[in-house]
């Protein structure tokens, strides 16, 4: 393998997602931890022709970026974010991996650690494909939605019961359908079927494309996700990604409101997930087709009400209330 020095081009992420899809998971994808471990630490890259990894920021040589692993030539490297393909070049019938130093290493530990990864990169090969993501959590295989799901969810407490807090101002209605909701006890599709009931369609009543479980009424479905992202532009707070009922129940206690507004942002998430549950009823019994818009004034017009009335710090009207001016 020859060694160059060379000047490297900033390239994007073509198939994969690019950084402004990935902005607004952005925090999450830095703080979120599983068992003390993020979720750098279950992607590694499946190199292909190299254009769509990071040579010093993406785990594919090993189980640990190679930022980790050599971080004084790290330290040296101009371009951060360079893919590999740029590292690794082709010319003619010879390989030639390309370095762009701020300045050559020199110390006894810049050049030990160049040499031993100039010899971990000997055997590696760019291939005529795109790269792609491995889930390496609990087995190597092709990245899955599914399987970031499972992964966030964790292990299941056996004191789950014990986790959700009721609201003091929404009606006991909707706290014990949230609790039922919490515990898995509602009567969706695949609850039925784990009840040996026969079901002969098992997708969702709204979309049809996913099995129709708790967590995909009330986080999964297209008609959920436009209700969250809706409710999260009125509250005036980042918008949700939740996968789980438990997201939800957590939900208030991460979105940066305190106070007041946190006790009425818990009462809405409820409300939230209530309403959803009676437009999936509605579907089923009455083929009544939800209407995002209408599901979210609903919520507000509901919540406004059992705000004023029920709770002893609700004195707002409807003009602030739809502000969230609730201080």
């Amino acid at each position: 393998m020859t060694c160059l020095s060379g000047h490297d081009q900033k390239l994007g992420f073509h198939s994969f997602p690019s950084r402004q899809d990935i902005k607004p998971l952005k925090a999450f994808w830095n703080k979120h931890k599983v068992d003390g471990i993020g979720l750098n630490g279950v992607l590694r890259g499946n190199l292909g022709n190299g254009r769509q990894l990071r040579f010093w920021l993406d785990t594919w040589l090993g189980n640990q970026p190679l930022k980790a692993v050599y971080p004084s030539l790290y330290s040296l490297g101009k371009s951060k974010g360079v893919v590999i393909a740029d590292r690794l070049k082709r010319i003619g019938t010879s390989r030639v991996l390309v370095w762009d130093w701020i300045r050559a290493p020199s110390s006894t530990v810049e050049l030990s650690d160049k040499q031993r990864l100039e010899d971990q990169l000997h055997s590696v090969t760019l291939l005529d494909r795109d790269d792609t993501w491995i889930w390496s959590h609990d087995s190597d295989v092709v990245f899955q939605i599914a399987s970031v799901k499972k992964w966030l969810r964790g292990p299941v407490s056996s004191n789950a019961e014990f986790g959700f807090k009721w609201s003091s101002w929404v009606p006991n209605k909707c706290n014990i359908f949230m609790w039922r909701a919490f515990l898995d006890r509602l009567p969706t599709k695949m609850a039925l079927a784990r009840r040996h009931i026969n079901i002969d369609d098992l997708s969702c009543v709204w979309c049809e494309d996913a099995e129709e479980n708790i967590e995909h009424v009330l986080t999964g479905c297209a008609i959920a996700s436009g209700v969250w992202n809706s409710l999260a532009s009125w509250c005036n707070i980042p918008r949700p990604f939740v996968f789980h009922v438990n997201d939800l129940v957590e939900l208030h206690e991460h979105s940066r409101v305190t106070g007041i507004k946190k006790k009425v942002l818990q009462g809405i998430i409820i409300i939230a997930c209530w309403r959803l549950w009676r437009a999936r009823n509605d579907k089923v019994f009455d083929s009544k087709a939800p209407i995002v818009t209408e599901l979210v004034a609903d919520i507000k017009s509901l919540g406004f009400l059992w705000y004023k009335h029920r709770f002893k710090a609700g004195v707002v009207d409807w003009s602030r209330w739809c502000l969230f001016d609730v201080t």
